[in-house]
């Protein structure tokens, strides 16, 4: 019982008043939007290429993989690889995982000037998105 619990200088409560209630919010569905890669073009040896977007999901964590390939196709660097990620902003130094991308190649070496594709893929529990961005690097 509430009411012999109550701090008397702080009042009572009775429950019989407060009835019931609900909180609905709409499950958004997964999507990846705001995607950007800033700056491009971009140089390593200045600074590195900032990944970012917002993520939603209906059903989180959502799998997040962000894979950079070169305009033939081929995977040059793979920045994370099903990482579970909660609905919200990404790729900020002001957001939960900031995410860069330094011009370095999976084996560790610079990679050539040109247009590379930046892949997010994000997966959650019913469906798949993938967003597909462009940037240049320039040495």
């Amino acid at each position: 019982d509430l009411k012999s619990r109550s701090n008397p200088v702080v009042g009572t409560i009775e429950t019989e008043r407060l009835g019931q209630f609900a909180v609905l919010a709409q499950n958004t569905p997964l999507g990846i939007s705001n995607a950007a890669v800033l700056p491009s073009p971009f140089s390593p040896d200045i600074a590195p290429v900032k990944i970012g977007y917002w993520l939603d999901s209906a059903f989180p964590p959502a799998k997040v993989t962000i894979k950079i390939y070169n305009i033939r196709g081929e995977l040059v660097r793979t920045l994370l690889e099903d990482d579970l990620q909660q609905p919200g902003r990404y790729g900020s130094s002001s957001s939960t995982k900031e995410i860069t991308w330094d011009g370095l190649t999976n084996s560790g070496n610079m990679a050539r000037n040109g247009r590379y594709i930046v892949q997010i893929k994000a997966e959650d529990a019913q469906t798949e998105e993938v967003k597909l961005l462009q940037v240049i690097l320039i040495k």
